[in-house]
């Protein structure tokens, strides 16, 4: 697989130590396809939070 900074996006993360998840406790995870490219951009969807751009 490859990204547009190189292959194996997976060893990539895991080397960056991105994945927030505590894989201790969970065994298996089941998501679609723009959670799983968010985990992949480093961004745990469950941890993400809106931001709201007040008008002047």
């Amino acid at each position: 697989y490859f990204d547009r900074s190189g292959f194996c996006v997976w060893a990539k993360r895991l080397e960056a130590g991105r994945f927030l998840s505590d894989w201790r406790v969970v065994r298996s995870r089941e998501m679609d396809w723009t959670a799983l490219k968010l985990l992949l951009e480093g961004i745990e969807p469950g941890r993400r939070r809106k931001r709201y751009r007040l008008g002047k």
